[in-house]
């Protein structure tokens, strides 16, 4: 039997390596393999905007592209898919039941938003709030990087890290 997404949420994970930055139209980019005791691939991407350092995305990645979590800084009004409408903040997007409780499908992605607390609109903090969510043990190298790149965000081109 496949893993359900909150089985793969609470999976204990752990940032392995040192992890891929890039740089591409404005933004940079850290990817993190992770380390789990499930079967298969985990991934975990960290991206900002170089000028607008509120824009930016933390994602969990299982095998496929598709994501099962996503915590997003302050890039607008966000509508779930029964209207509710999100006006501003970061927030969190996830799953909700039932499927949850369900394998993951292909090209899946969670289209609900919940609010975050105001202080999660700077990186470092929305990092650790991500980690929580995802049951995701970061090294020290990994919550640097992060760190340097929250620094360097509408600071200095992303070239300079």
């Amino acid at each position: 039997m496949s893993p359900t997404i909150v089985d793969l949420l609470a999976a204990t994970k752990t940032v392995i390596g040192k992890g891929r930055r890039s740089v591409l139209q404005g933004s940079a980019r850290l990817d993190f393999r992770l380390k789990s005791g499930l079967d298969g691939r985990f991934h975990a991407f960290v991206r900002v905007n170089e000028r607008l350092s509120e824009h930016f995305s933390i994602g969990l990645r299982y095998e496929a592209d598709f994501g099962h979590l996503r915590v997003n800084g302050d890039h607008g009004a966000h509508r779930n898919p029964d209207g509710l409408l999100i006006t501003t903040g970061p927030h969190v997007h996830m799953f909700r039941a039932p499927a949850r409780d369900q394998a993951p499908k292909d090209g899946a992605e969670p289209k609900w938003a919940w609010p975050l607390p105001p202080d999660t609109v700077a990186l470092n903090v929305a990092w650790r709030t991500f980690r929580d969510l995802a049951s995701v043990t970061s090294t020290g190298d990994a919550d640097r990087k992060v760190a340097a790149m929250y620094a360097a965000s509408a600071q200095l081109p992303f070239d300079d890290l």
